[in-house]
């Protein structure tokens, strides 16, 4: 199954102050021997520089490299402080079969999506939770076969989202009967965001249904 949650995390917090990003995308979760917690995040933004002095800076930041940049946005791995609950979160969840999907990182809060093998391991992973004192609320459960069913086509649990959504609201109608601004509100995110999302998703899809050979 698969579960969103929203915890109460600071890291990349003082650098989404500093840069005035209201989120990023997090595209990968790991940990290792000396490495409390990693992530590889995306900024749909354009002044990347000011980004990476932001990271340089920022207290709760270990090290940073920019991996990759396009016209859409750059690709960075941050390595996160020694004292990071973030990390602890993230021990309790794959501890208990958890798969991270994706997620978005804000100043003081971080939506995470991970695949849990059932609801047993999702309880045992609330109890480890609430063991540490970890701030963790769970926002939505669902089965996961839309969401392996989104994989097959190469799109993300987010991107499917907010496909689904700009359907049902009618953003595809001409004329539209939603703007971007309205699908931002509706998932909690901003628009840049959502735009994002939205154009990320839409060439995953049509790359694999119409441009990935049979």
């Amino acid at each position: 199954m698969n579960v969103e949650l929203q915890f109460g995390a600071n890291l990349l917090g003082p650098t989404l102050q500093e840069a005035r990003v209201g989120e990023v995308v997090l595209e990968g979760l790991d940990a290792a021997d000396g490495v409390p917690l990693r992530t590889v995040c995306w900024l749909a933004d354009h002044n990347p520089d000011r980004f990476a002095a932001a990271l340089a800076a920022d207290p709760t930041v270990a090290d940073a490299m920019q991996v990759v940049t396009t016209p859409h946005g750059t690709q960075f791995q941050v390595t996160a402080a020694a004292e990071c609950p973030a990390a602890e979160l993230y021990a309790a969840a794959v501890g208990n079969g958890g798969v991270f999907l994706t997620g978005t990182a804000e100043q003081r809060r971080w939506t995470l999506r991970f695949r849990f093998p059932g609801r047993d391991a999702l309880s045992s992973f609330r109890a480890a939770c609430e063991q540490t004192g970890l701030d963790v609320t769970v926002q939505d459960v669902h089965e996961q076969d839309a969401a392996a069913n989104a994989g097959r086509h190469g799109i993300s649990p987010a991107q499917r989202e907010i496909l689904v959504l700009a359907t049902e609201a009618g953003y595809f109608q001409v004329p539209r009967e939603s703007s971007l601004a309205d699908l931002a509100d509706e998932l909690g995110v901003s628009s840049q965001a959502a735009s994002e999302r939205l154009r990320r998703g839409l060439d995953s899809l049509v790359d694999s249904a119409l441009l990935t050979p049979e």
